[in-house]
C-alpha cells in the first residue's frame, strides 16, 4: 500500500492531509504530532504514530509541516531514512539550523528535499516572472512589496496570543511568517541584500515578535526594493509593484491579477487561471510528485531548493541585526 507521512498538527498540516487524500484516496496517511500530545486525528489521515514509526513505514514522501523550530530535525531525520521531503516554509526558525541542514543535503546521495514556497505556484506568479526575464519593463529600477493582514482574523477561532504566530519560540513574527515576500523577490530578482530595516513589536497586539517589518532592498544592478509585510493591516492586502525603465507592473496577489502598463497603449490586463485559492497546494504536491517519480525531467523551478531556503533565513537574519526601529524616539 502507498503511504505518505504528515507532521504536525496544525492548519496547514491538516490541509496538506485533506489533500493527500484527496490525490491518493486508497493511500494510507500517517500523522505524526511534533510535540507528541494531540492525539486527535486529523480528517483524511489513517493513524497518529510516533515519528520512530512514520520513518520505517517506507513512505513515498513526507511533508513536514510542525512549527518552524523543528522543522530540520525532523526532516533529517527523514533524510537519514531515504525518504523525500517537502518542507513548509520557513526552512526553519534559525539560520545556523538551516545552514547545517543545507550542508547535510549537499553531503549525499539525496531523495528529493524542497520546500513549501506555495505561492510560486500562483499562475499569476509564473507570468510576473516571465514579464520581468523577457524584459518587457526594461530596467527594474524600483519595486514596492506589501503584505498585512490583521492577525487576530488568522484563525478567528483561536487567541491570536496563544498562536504560533504570535510565539518566538515557535517562530513567530512577521518575517517569518510572511516570508513569502523574501522568497518571491528573490525568485525574481538576482542578488537581493538588505540594507535597512525596521521592526516594531509590542505595539498594536503586544507581542514580544515583530508585528511590523519595513525594509529596503538593493539588487546588484541598483534596483532599489521597499518591503512592508505586518500583522495589523484589517483589509488584508497582498501586492507588489514593479517600475522599469520601458513600463510598470502592479500584481495584486489576492485578486491574482497583473497590469501591465506601457507609455502611449492601454493597460494590459492579466488574470489567473486558479478556482480557487487552495488549488496553488495542490499544483504544489503534484509538482514535488512529478519530480520525485521522474528524476529525468527537468526540475520544476516553481519548487524552492533548501539553497533558496536558506538565502531567506539570512537575509531575516540581516533584517534583524539592521533593525534601527527605537520605541523612544
Amino acid at each position: 500500500m502507498e503511504r505518505f507521512c504528515v507532521v504536525g498538527m496544525g492548519s496547514i498540516a491538516h490541509r496538506h492531509v485533506r489533500n493527500l487524500r484527496a490525490l491518493h484516496a486508497e493511500a494510507e496517511i500517517l500523522v505524526v504530532s511534533a510535540s507528541g500530545a494531540n492525539t486527535q486525528r486529523p480528517d483524511g489521515a489513517d493513524r497518529i504514530v510516533d515519528l520512530a514509526t512514520a520513518l520505517q513505514a517506507s513512505a513515498r514522501y513526507a511533508i513536514v509541516a510542525s512549527p518552524a523550530p523543528f522543522h530540520t530535525s525532523a526532516a533529517s531525520a527523514f533524510l537519514d531514512a531515504g525518504v523525500p521531503i517537502l518542507i513548509e516554509k520557513p526552512l526553519s526558525a534559525q539560520s545556523a539550523d538551516a545552514a547545517a541542514f543545507f550542508a547535510k543535503t549537499k553531503s549525499r546521495e539525496l531523495p528529493a528535499v524542497r520546500v513549501g514556497y506555495c505561492l510560486r505556484f500562483l499562475s499569476t506568479a509564473g507570468i510576473v516572472r516571465d514579464i520581468l526575464a523577457g524584459g518587457r519593463l526594461g530596467d527594474l529600477l524600483n519595486v514596492s512589496s506589501f503584505v498585512g493582514q490583521h492577525l487576530p482574523d488568522w484563525r478567528p477561532r483561536t487567541d491570536y496570543r496563544e498562536s504560533v504566530s504570535a510565539s518566538a519560540a515557535l517562530g513567530g513574527g512577521a518575517l517569518l511568517e510572511l516570508s513569502h515576500e523574501f522568497d518571491l523577490l528573490n525568485w525574481f530578482i538576482d542578488g537581493l541584500d538588505v540594507s535597512h530595516s525596521w521592526l516594531r513589536k509590542q505595539m498594536l497586539l503586544s507581542l514580544d515578535v515583530e508585528e511590523c517589518a519595513d525594509l529596503v532592498l538593493t539588487s546588484k544592478t541598483g534596483c532599489h526594493v521597499n518591503m512592508h509585510m505586518d500583522f495589523w493591516q484589517r483589509d488584508a492586502r497582498r501586492d507588489m509593484e514593479f517600475v522599469g525603465t520601458k513600463g510598470h507592473m502592479r500584481w495584486d496577489l489576492m485578486a491574482n491579477t497583473i497590469k501591465v502598463a506601457h507609455p502611449g497603449t492601454e493597460p494590459e490586463v492579466l488574470a489567473g487561471t486558479e478556482e480557487q485559492r487552495g488549488d496553488i497546494y495542490v499544483a504544489m504536491l503534484r509538482a514535488f510528485e512529478t519530480q520525485i517519480s521522474d528524476t529525468a525531467r527537468p526540475i520544476d523551478a516553481r519548487l524552492a531548493t533548501v539553497e533558496q531556503a536558506l538565502l531567506v533565513m539570512r537575509q531575516i537574519d540581516k533584517a534583524k541585526y539592521l533593525n534601527a526601529w527605537n520605541p523612544s524616539q
